[in-house]
């Protein structure tokens, strides 16, 4: 996994406060007993198409494997989320937590986009968050209700 800003994201100091803050997020949940896993894309990039509408955030394969694990398992029901978000220029540097309360388990995921190539998800009543790895046609699919704490007002 690189500490690379993604693609989209040409602030380098902003990806590199994006990465500390999602460490934070995880190191406090991990404080307060909670399990974690916590995954650096690659990139993040805008899904077009109706049926994967949203943000792909892609992740290394073997991060992808033990997110796979983690979301597979028999009581896992990520139903809850807090999401951060810091907005500079024309780019969104968001964390997302996605929460699993009954497990206590938790995904943080750091995203890192321009914000001119992502109006479409505004217009759905979800905005689905899909994690993949580079090299398969796999994904996790986180879903939030609230679309605008991804972007600004």
């Amino acid at each position: 996994m690189t500490d690379d800003p993604p693609e989209d994201g040409p602030d380098a100091e902003l990806w590199d406060d994006l990465l500390a803050d999602a460490k934070a997020f995880a190191t406090e949940y991990r404080e307060e007993g909670w399990e974690v896993l916590a995954v650096r894309p690659s990139d993040v990039s805008l899904a077009g198409d109706d049926d994967r509408l949203g943000l792909v955030v892609f992740v290394a394969d073997d991060e992808y494997d033990d997110l796979e694990a983690v979301v597979e398992r028999e009581a896992a029901s990520f139903e809850a989320a807090e999401v951060y978000r810091r907005i500079v220029d024309d780019t969104a540097a968001v964390v997302a937590i996605e929460l699993d309360e009954r497990t206590q388990t938790a995904v943080v995921v750091p995203m890192q986009y321009s914000l001119s190539r992502v109006e479409s998800p505004l217009e759905a009543d979800d905005l689905l968050v899909h994690v993949r790895p580079s090299s398969l046609e796999n994904w996790v699919t986180f879903s939030h209700d609230d679309p605008s704490l991804f972007f600004p007002d």
